[in-house]
């Protein structure tokens, strides 16, 4: 690390102004490699660096962050500016440096030599100690919240650090959470803003208890607790680099700065050492960062905390479907309800209706659909009436706990294959930075939803020795939710970017940008069996096109299965019209098989036959595809 022109001058303004009233530590810091600390690898961790190919900064935007003017960009200045800081004012102030910097305070006291820091005024931060004292933090779990489709903001779930102290009760700990701050409820908005980095990013803390009801109650979303190996040492070291990082901001990013890497700074300070957050330079998916959290010895174990969804849906599948009716309709009717329970013969079905109706008012509360009042005394009176009917054994209902997230592939794939494309023998070469498709295996994911960016595909002509872009999709968002009795959720769809389309009067194909997306509805055959029909608004331009666009409509139909394990297949339907700029009718069938050799290998054979501008042509593909 080499010092800038600027932070050498500020360098030796700091050592003059320094001579002046302590001329020990002047010469002391003179006789001190300044390079060789600011590129120490922690206390670059701790100002949130970044390693660049052409120069560093940090992640932080705040300048209220850094003691120098130049510290965003110069890790040396901010440590000759720390140094000082350390070294003047009166630490009784709260907003003394000393009080603001634990961290970096215990780092210098470890690393500078004994004649300079001693001239600190402080040897810790009075604040801090006090906030430490009354919470008392124990130990530390990463939580993983998976994904929720109807959010934008959490298409690739979300993570974020408990902290529990002294009362040893999970859901009485503290969380850290680092999100964008906006009010905005339009999901696509919100996107194209998150991916220019038009919000700012804040540290928040906020008890447990609040969180899962958001997440489990609000959002549907089943939790994966992470329990982390941190020592009383390392635990104190990241609350001590919290504490810097209150009230600072950083601008949010979809992609890469987002909650998931802000959060790995807080664990490479904890543990010296650690370099989490520079094993990420391009996109950060949080999936990918509880592997590499996994992967480098942070998770002792585990613990899968089910949404309020997963209970209602593990409760209703012991029931026949018309007493899951019979109960829904009941349920916020306190005599109704008991007049049901009565009614039955069961002793089972009785317990478990009364548990369903319990469940079913928890999420109707938790949606406001019901008043407070009305649901305490609904709650209470099926209480009572439970409590008559006896415990039951944890084996009474089903227990199956899905595979945890970083059992799943790694969000990147590459694939390579051959086939034919309209009689023409092709090479197919594809990528996709992140993350998801319906294809994919399934392990650790949702079974319906797919979101994918970036996601581009080159076919290669061999007779004609031609090379296509075939695909190229900036996102792609797919959402099957199967309705049931309980949950009336809408399928949807959106996708844009660029394709290639065939031209009326000749075999040849032209790219256009497009934009197509889709709702319906969805429902479940069997257990492992999604069918689905969307309706599916979708435009194309080029200049080759009449009026250079071609906009119109229709629908599809199609039946996605998980046969095994391994084993998965899905198939198509499509019809549409188009009847704006270019006069077009497309019908498309499409069928596709995939085999899960392991976690980061898979086989994927895919056939179809389109119907366009009165032509006809197959389309067939068998390729390898390789997760990283």
């Amino acid at each position: 690390m080499h010092i800038l022109p600027l932070g050498r001058s500020m360098l030796a303004a700091s050592l003059f102004f320094l001579s002046s009233i302590c001329p020990s530590t002047a010469k002391a810091i003179e006789s001190t490699t300044v390079d060789t600390l600011a590129s120490e690898p922690y206390w670059r961790t701790l100002l949130h660096f970044k390693t660049a190919l052409i120069f560093d900064q940090s992640a932080i935007d705040d300048s209220r962050f850094f003691l120098s003017p130049q510290g965003k960009h110069d890790a040396a200045a901010e440590l000759t500016a720390t140094i000082h800081a350390f070294s003047t004012g009166d630490p009784s102030e709260a907003t003394h440096p000393i009080n603001r910097y634990p961290a970096r305070l215990r780092w210098l006291l470890e690393n500078l030599p004994a004649e300079i820091s001693s001239n600190f005024v402080a040897k810790q931060s009075a604040p801090f100690e006090t906030m430490w004292t009354n919470i008392e933090p124990r130990s530390a779990s990463v939580i993983f919240p998976s994904q929720y489709m109807n959010n934008p903001a959490s298409l690739f779930g979300h993570t974020l650090i408990n902290i529990e102290g002294k009362r040893n009760e999970k859901l009485l700990a503290y969380s850290i959470n680092y999100s964008a701050i906006t009010e905005e409820t339009n999901g696509v908005i919100f996107a194209a803003k998150g991916l220019i980095g038009a919000y700012e990013g804040r540290f928040s803390v906020d008890p447990y208890y609040q969180k899962v009801q958001q997440y489990s109650d609000l959002s549907m979303r089943d939790i994966w607790e992470y329990n982390l190996n941190l020592n009383h040492d390392e635990v104190r070291n990241m609350m001590m680099h919290f504490w810097e990082l209150q009230g600072i901001y950083s601008y949010y990013y979809f992609f890469d700065e987002n909650c998931s890497y802000n959060l790995l700074f807080l664990l490479d300070a904890a543990r010296p050492g650690s370099t989490l957050a520079q094993q990420f330079n391009t996109w950060v998916i949080p999936v990918d960062t509880i592997k590499v959290i996994r992967n480098d010895g942070f998770i002792k174990s585990e613990h899968y905390r089910p949404s309020r969804s997963t209970k209602i849906k593990r409760i209703a599948t012991t029931l026949p479907a018309e007493l899951q009716q019979r109960c829904l309709e009941a349920t916020t009717d306190t005599d109704a309800s008991i007049a049901l329970t009565d009614s039955l013969d069961s002793h089972e079905d009785k317990i478990r209706t009364l548990d369903l109706s319990a469940e079913l008012l928890k999420m109707y509360h938790a949606d406001g659909d019901i008043s407070k009042e009305v649901y305490a005394a609904h709650y209470i009176g099926i209480l009572k009436q439970r409590a008559k009917l006896g415990k039951v054994d944890d084996d009474f209902y089903p227990q199956t706990t899905p595979s945890p997230p970083h059992e799943g592939h790694n969000s990147g794939r590459i694939s390579t294959g051959f086939g034919s494309y309209d009689s023409r023998s092709v090479v197919s070469l594809s990528l996709r930075p992140a993350y998801h498709d319906l294809m994919d295996p399934s392990t650790g994911y949702t079974m319906g939803s797919a979101i994918e960016f970036l996601s581009g595909e080159l076919y290669y002509y061999t007779d004609e020795q031609k090379l296509e872009i075939r695909q190229l999709d900036f996102i792609s968002i797919q959402s099957l939710s199967p309705i049931d009795t309980f949950f009336k959720s809408k399928s949807w769809k959106v996708n844009t970017g660029l394709t290639t389309i065939k031209e009326e009067s000749s075999d040849d194909r032209h790219t256009a940008f497009y934009f197509d997306s889709g709702i319906g509805l969805s429902v479940s055959l069997l257990e492992d069996s999604i069918a689905y029909a969307l309706v599916e608004p979708a435009a194309y331009f080029n200049k080759s096109l009449d009026s250079s666009h071609m906009i119109g409509g229709g629908g599809v139909i199609g039946l996605l299965s998980q046969w095994s394990p391994n084993w998965r297949s899905q198939f198509e339907l499509r019809q549409r019209h188009y009847f704006l700029g270019e006069d077009n009718d497309l019908t498309e069938f499409t069928a596709k098989v995939a085999y899960t050799v392991n976690e980061d290998i898979a086989v994927e054979i895919s056939f179809g036959r389109s119907q366009e501008f009165d032509q006809n042509w197959n389309e067939f593909n068998c390729s390898m595809q390789f997760f990283f």
